[in-house]
C-alpha cells in the first residue's frame, strides 16, 4: 500500500496476512517457531488468542496520525484511479435517474465536470449538483479506504510484534549440548492453543521429556520467567554435561 500510494509512512507493511493463509503446518516444536519466518501470521490464523489480540486489541498507531500516515487526498487519487468502474456505475446511475445521460462526456473521471459553456442553466445547474454528489461518493470511499489501510497496517504491527516476543522467548531454548543434541527442538508446543495472551502477559505452554513448561512474557516490562525448574542430566550445572535449567520466577530479560 505504501508503494501503491506513493507514501513515505515508513512502516514495513509487507507482511500483512492473507485470507488463504495455509491453516495446517508441521510447527510442532519451539525450534520449528525460531525458524519459521512467517509464523506471526500463522498464529493469526490458527490461534484464537492471538487472532483476538492482533484484530479486537487497541492500535498500535492512534487514529490522529491517520491524515499523517495516508493522506486523504492522496488516497483519494489512488481510489479514482483503482476503482474507475465503481466511479462510472455510479455517474450513469445518477445521470439516468435526472435524464441527463447525454452529458456523461462532460463529466471527468474524478466527478467534476468540463466543457459545460454551451449547456443551458437548468441542465448545468442539475449537473453541478450531480457532481457534488460525485464528490461526496468518492470522498465516502476514500475514506473507507484510509480506515482499511490503518486497520491492516495496525493488524501487521501487531503480527510483527507478537512474532517476535515469540522468538525471543525461543531464543532460551537455543541451547545444544554434545548429550542431548538442540533442546529447542524437543520443547513441544501446541500453537492454537499453546500460545495465549492473559491481559498484558504473554504465555506459552509446552512439553519436554514428559514435563509440562511454562513461560511468561510480562510485555509491560520485558522480563520473562518460568513456572518450574527445567533440569536435564541434573546430576551437574555445566553446560559440558549438558544441563539447562531455569530458576523458579527467576527473572530472564
Amino acid at each position: 500500500m505504501d508503494k501503491e500510494l506513493d507514501l513515505n509512512s515508513q512502516i514495513d507493511i509487507s507482511g500483512i496476512p492473507r485470507e488463504n493463509i495455509e491453516t495446517k503446518s508441521s510447527v510442532n516444536t519451539m525450534n520449528d517457531i525460531i525458524t519459521n519466518d512467517k509464523i506471526g501470521e500463522e498464529l493469526v490464523a490458527r490461534n484464537e488468542s492471538i487472532q483476538s489480540f492482533v484484530k479486537e486489541s487497541k492500535d498500535i498507531i492512534p487514529d490522529k496520525d491517520k491524515e499523517q500516515l495516508f493522506p486523504i487526498e492522496t488516497v483519494k487519487t489512488k481510489v479514482i484511479e483503482r476503482y474507475p468502474d465503481k466511479i462510472e456505475e455510479t455517474l450513469d446511475k445518477l445521470l439516468t435517474n435526472n435524464n441527463l445521460t447525454q452529458y456523461k462526456e462532460n463529466f471527468n473521471p474524478d466527478g467534476t465536470l468540463k466543457n459545460t459553456e454551451n449547456i443551458d442553466g437548468k441542465d448545468k445547474k442539475n449537473l453541478e449538483k450531480i457532481s457534488d454528489k460525485m464528490n461526496d461518493e468518492i470522498t465516502d470511499l476514500t475514506e473507507e479506504e484510509q480506515d482499511r489501510m490503518m486497520i491492516e497496517t495496525n493488524e501487521v504491527i501487531k503480527t510483527k510484534a507478537v512474532e517476535a516476543l515469540i522468538k525471543n522467548i525461543g531464543q532460551y531454548f537455543q541451547i545444544t549440548s554434545f548429550q542431548r543434541g538442540n533442546l529447542a527442538e524437543q520443547f513441544d508446543i501446541d500453537v492454537e492453543n499453546g500460545i495465549k495472551f492473559d491481559k498484558d502477559m504473554l504465555k506459552l505452554s509446552g512439553n519436554m521429556d514428559g514435563r509440562d513448561i511454562g513461560f511468561y512474557y510480562d510485555m509491560e516490562n520485558g522480563k520473562v520467567r518460568a513456572d518450574d525448574f527445567i533440569h536435564f542430566d541434573g546430576q551437574s550445572e555445566t553446560k559440558e554435561d549438558g544441563v539447562f535449567f531455569i530458576n523458579r520466577d527467576q527473572d530472564r530479560k
